[in-house]
């Protein structure tokens, strides 16, 4: 027998989970890597342009079933912007991490690498959680 969590335990497990989701951080990765099961923080190349810090995610919306009936909440966006002469850096994606610095999630760009290499350049993220059960 397999465990199924309705739709409404999805989202109240993820509503339950926002204030820990509150104290992540959103960083940017410049080497090209495919995240995968066994992907772990040491594999990351974080970028290093001018401007550059990671961000704490502390802004998660209300919790609510997506198009694919999966309880998802998404962050505002968040805007890389590079403040000067840039060191050249090729960021193919994010990554997030707890407070101590442990891995939890990373997507690679779906549109490919941009390269952040002069002043005024930036680079958005729309951050996205999403929690469901398979049958």
């Amino acid at each position: 027998m397999s465990i199924k969590v309705p739709n409404q335990g999805e989202n109240g497990m993820l509503t339950d989970m926002l204030s820990i989701l509150n104290t992540y951080k959103l960083h940017l990765y410049k080497n090209n890597l495919t995240p995968g099961d066994a992907t772990v923080i040491g594999d990351f190349t974080e970028a290093d342009f001018a401007g550059y810090a990671p961000v704490t995610l502390n802004a998660w919306g209300a919790v609510a079933q997506n198009a694919n009936a999966e309880a998802e909440t998404d962050h505002p966006m968040v805007t890389f912007t590079c403040t000067g002469p840039a060191t050249s850096n090729d960021i193919y994606g994010y990554y997030v991490t707890n407070t101590s610095g442990a891995l939890r999630w990373a997507e690679k760009n779906p549109n490919g690498l941009q390269t952040i290499n002069a002043g005024g350049q930036t680079y958005p993220v729309i951050p996205r959680f999403v929690l469901l059960s398979r049958d």
